[in-house]
C-alpha cells in the first residue's frame, strides 16, 4: 500500500495547528494547508477538481476556498458569519437550511 502523506506532511500540519490561534492569518494558513492535504488525497485517487463546483460548509476565513480556486475549482462558501475572507463567493446561511438546489455541487465538504 502506497502512503499518501509523508512524515513531513504530518509535522507541518501539527506545527500549523499549534499556531492557528495566534491570528486570523495563522488560522487561514492552517486551513489552506489542510486543504492542500485534501487535494493531495484527491490527486492520489485521480480525482480532478478542475471546473468542479465545490461547497465549503462553515468556510470561516476561506482558506479551503482559496486552495480550491488555485486548483481550478469554483468554490462557494457558506457560513453563519461572514468573515473577512478574500473570496467573494460566500453566502451567509445555516448549513441545515442552505439556499442552494439539491445536487447543485460536485463536492460538498466541511473542515470542522
Amino acid at each position: 500500500m502506497k502512503l499518501i502523506y509523508s512524515f513531513e506532511d504530518y509535522s507541518r500540519l501539527y506545527e500549523l495547528a499549534r499556531k492557528r490561534t495566534r491570528s486570523a492569518q495563522d488560522y487561514q494558513i492552517f486551513e489552506q494547508y489542510q486543504c492542500k492535504l485534501l487535494i493531495k488525497y484527491f490527486q492520489n485517487k485521480n480525482i480532478s477538481l478542475n471546473k468542479k463546483l465545490v461547497l465549503d460548509l462553515g468556510c470561516g476565513l476561506g482558506g479551503f476556498m482559496k486552495e480550491f480556486l488555485d486548483y481550478g475549482a469554483f468554490p462557494v462558501g457558506l457560513d453563519l458569519e461572514i468573515s473577512n475572507t478574500t473570496i467573494s463567493m460566500v453566502t451567509k446561511a445555516d448549513a441545515l437550511k442552505t439556499p442552494f438546489n439539491k445536487n447543485q455541487f460536485d463536492l460538498v465538504l466541511s473542515g470542522h
